[in-house]
């Protein structure tokens, strides 16, 4: 890969470089996986394939946690980290169209600075029609576009007391040290 971004940057031409190694990272030299000193790519998959699944976007969505260190993220600009296309407009539950569902999977995108690729097929109006507000949604753009220089990561979750893994939203509460600096 280093090879290849000198060879590209040694043409004096713009480029974008993606690694896809689908989260398959080694200490080994082998590795294409990026370190703190070493990212010749500017976006990297960190997961398997993804699917129209409910459940496939938010595995994939755990895949980049290895890379967002709150002070010293791997995913970073001009080399983000990302856990495959959306799959927003495919994602059914019971054979339905789930906008909750669909609207989760593109916010999520957005916090972790993923590429917006949309995975569905645009001639396709009335499924277009159903996520235009999620894919057009501004509050969410924004929040995909103005980072300072980190991804957003996952800053808590609680095991029990519901489904074993799932992030948990709470009210903020100065008291908690969990929340400390919470606003």
């Amino acid at each position: 890969m280093t090879l290849y971004a000198e060879l590209m940057q040694a043409t004096g031409k713009s480029y974008l470089i993606e690694n896809c190694h689908w989260g398959s990272c080694t200490s080994g030299d082998d590795s294409s996986c990026p370190t703190a000193d070493w990212c010749p790519f500017n976006w990297y998959r960190t997961s398997g394939d993804i699917n129209a699944s409910p459940m496939s976007w938010y595995h994939n969505l755990q895949t980049t946690i290895p890379f967002q260190d709150p002070s010293a993220p791997l995913s970073q600009p001009g080399c983000w980290a990302y856990p495959d296309m959306l799959e927003v407009g495919r994602i059914q539950i019971d054979g339905k169209m789930d906008h909750g569902w669909n609207r989760a999977h593109f916010g999520a995108w957005c916090v972790v600075s993923a590429p917006l690729i949309l995975g569905l097929d645009l001639t396709d109006t009335a499924n277009v029609g159903a996520v235009i507000d999620i894919v057009t949604n501004r509050e969410a753009l924004n929040v995909s576009q103005d980072w300072a220089g980190h991804p957003g990561r996952k800053v808590w979750s609680a095991l029990g007391g519901g489904v074993v893994g799932f992030p948990a939203a709470r009210d903020c509460d100065a008291s908690d040290p969990r929340q400390a600096g919470w606003e």
